[in-house]
């Protein structure tokens, strides 16, 4: 897949990935997650984080029943007594009452809209500051995939727009841009700030 390397959104963030294996739950470790979920043909994406800004676990999956979803999820959320922070969409709502009906103050919602953008930004900052560290990619080669095809054009209003190419996902972008946002919002981490790129 040829991209002009200008509307690359992630240039660089190879050298983020560092994790050779998977993690496991630690004792006085705190976990933050993000979870996109699947409209048609994309995937429900689960990912975690643990403070330090690792990624140690994750759950990918579509074309399955909202109540299996729902399900698996949970246990994933429970096993690493993560804060969840969930996308509201149209298929949303009713994941998001469900997990927070199980699960109480550790799911939070989010609206993407206007947010994406700044969602996006910040996640960028983080691989370029190395806030978070990613696995190595014959650990996850989706997510690299996602990665480095993910893009932005300039829309005629001079705002940026970003997205998977035609034809690819985005969901794993999404879901760990929420999980970058829960875990900057709650961990004890400081970090300079991003100014918006234009």
């Amino acid at each position: 897949v040829f991209l002009d390397a200008a509307g690359s959104v992630f240039n660089g963030y190879g050298k983020c990935c560092t994790l050779e294996s998977w993690g496991k739950p630690q004792p006085g470790m705190k976990y933050y997650a993000g979870l996109d979920l699947a409209l048609a043909n994309d995937y429900t994406v689960l990912t975690i984080f643990d403070a330090k800004g690792n990624l140690v676990d994750y759950h990918r999956e579509n074309k399955t029943s909202w109540e299996e979803i729902i399900d698996t999820v949970g246990e994933k959320i429970k096993q690493w007594n993560a804060e969840c922070l969930v996308e509201l969409n149209s298929i949303g709502s009713v994941v998001y009452e469900i997990l927070r009906k199980r699960h109480g103050s550790k799911i939070t919602s989010i609206h993407t809209g206007a947010n994406k953008s700044d969602l996006i930004e910040s996640l960028k900052h983080s691989l370029s500051t190395d806030f978070l560290k990613l696995p190595v990619e014959n650990l996850w080669p989706e997510m690299h995939m996602e990665l480095s095809l993910f893009t932005y054009k300039m829309l005629p209003s001079g705002k940026l727009s970003y997205s998977a190419p035609g034809g690819y996902h985005d969901d794993i972008v999404m879901s760990m841009a929420f999980a970058n946002k829960q875990l900057k919002d709650k961990a004890n981490r400081p970090l300079v700030a991003f100014p918006t790129m234009r």
